[in-house]
């Protein structure tokens, strides 16, 4: 949802059509972690060290800011980097950063030599939406009974993906690279089942405003009203 809302900020026409994952206040979409050794357990303990997020100016900083905020850190002595999720793991095991925000599958992989300290998701909201289906809103202008389609038909997927975790463990291995072992064992995201909502939208708004240079916007300028 951020680089869609950068990009709206900057007059390109998007809207979103159907939402696809969503934290919902349990399972989070992202994690703090640390190497196993390592001594650190709350946003305090990072003041002045150096934390790896996947995406500078993306979800991932501002996920990380606000841990740091809301457990006694202080982010303007913090320094970000940006690594790939793929690497973060063997950066925290080398020592080179001192935490790092982790997405599945790549947190299950890296539970070997490393640990997890925080819930990434939380700071930003108690439920609010990840990522999404979205159109240019030429397109959609005429595509619009394609696009409606599409809406029902993901918002179906999602219901069926949610309620059967089972079944889709094979097939997750199927399309990915993840293997059949980290699929087992990985924690599932969890899809929008209804149609994009601006309350799911604004928590990532806002969190973009307080620590990046996004300004302010109301989600509803990013919903498709098809």
């Amino acid at each position: 949802m951020i680089p869609l809302a950068q990009a709206h900020a900057r007059g390109l026409n998007f809207r979103v059509i159907a939402p696809a994952t969503i934290y919902n206040g349990t399972t989070p979409v992202n994690v703090i972690m640390v190497a196993k050794n390592s001594t650190v357990k709350t946003g305090a303990d990072l003041n002045g060290q150096t934390v790896a997020v996947n995406g500078l100016r993306d979800l991932t900083q501002y996920e990380m800011q606000a841990w740091i905020d809301q457990n006694g850190g202080d982010v303007k002595t913090v320094k970000l980097i940006e690594t790939p999720f793929s690497e973060m793991a063997a950066a925290l095991e080398a020592g080179r950063v001192a935490a790092g925000i982790l997405a599945e599958p790549f947190w299950t992989a890296a539970l070997d030599t490393c640990r997890v300290i925080g819930n990434g998701s939380a700071p930003v909201g108690k439920h609010f939406m990840v990522t999404g289906w979205f159109g240019s809103t030429d397109w959609l202008t005429k595509n619009a009974d394609t696009a409606k389609r599409m809406q029902a038909v993901m918002l179906q997927i999602a219901r069926w993906a949610n309620a059967n975790h089972a079944a889709t463990q094979a097939i997750v291995p199927k399309y990915t690279k993840i293997t059949p072992e980290v699929a087992a064992h990985m924690v599932r995201a969890v899809l929008g089942e209804t149609r994009p909502d601006p309350a799911l939208i604004q928590p990532v708004i806002d969190v973009a405003v307080k620590y990046g240079d996004l300004q302010p916007m109301r989600a509803s300028e990013l919903i498709w009203q098809g």
